[in-house]
């Protein structure tokens, strides 16, 4: 397991600086928390980190080969497959038995059959987050894998992500000091 390095980082959107001179650690094994407004460059640290973008200059090491269990803003779910096709697509490591065990966990037993347009927006966000989570790698970078969930249905889904990444390297994003504090770690201030 490697420690995620950006080193010099310059990125911009056009005109709009983003990141300039970035030097940032994040250590093996650990967890960290990305807190900031909007706008300031979050999410664009994770497309850097994944290639989904490239820095104007400098460079971002330690993704490991076999990839990263990654959430993103959106949901991004297959609008044709069910819950549980959803699961099995992206976590083909994963029994069946497994998965439905993970929906119960977060709340959505009995859910597996419907499709994403059937699900509230809470219920769509902790089946993408099983999707990120769910697949075993050493590195997972989630961007507010809390978003519209209520109180008592973050607590659950934190405990769960820290059960399932303990001894990984974990990343998140998120505007809440109460999520963060759930999730524990060094929490990066932007």
């Amino acid at each position: 397991m490697k420690d995620l390095e950006f080193q010099h980082v310059y990125f911009s959107y056009g005109e709009k600086k983003v990141w300039e001179d970035l030097n940032l650690r994040f250590e093996a094994g650990q967890k960290s928390i990305i807190m900031g407004p909007s706008g300031i460059g979050k999410t664009t640290l994770f497309r850097l980190a994944l290639g989904l973008v490239v820095p104007d200059q400098g460079q971002f090491l330690g993704i490991p080969r076999e990839g990263a269990g990654v959430l993103f803003q959106e949901d991004r779910l297959f609008p044709h497959l069910s819950v549980l096709e959803n699961l099995k697509v992206c976590v083909p490591e994963r029994t069946e038995e497994e998965l439905l065990k993970m929906l119960s966990i977060l709340g959505l037993s009995g859910e597996e059959n419907r499709y994403p347009a059937e699900l509230s927006g809470g219920m769509r966000r902790r089946v993408a987050c099983i999707r990120a989570v769910a697949v075993r790698r050493e590195l997972y970078l989630l961007d507010e894998p809390f978003n519209g969930l209520d109180e008592s249905l973050k607590g659950q889904t934190a405990s769960w992500i820290l059960e399932e990444t303990k001894e990984k390297t974990l990343v998140v994003i998120t505007h809440q000091i109460r999520d963060a504090e759930m999730l524990g770690g060094k929490i990066l201030q932007f």
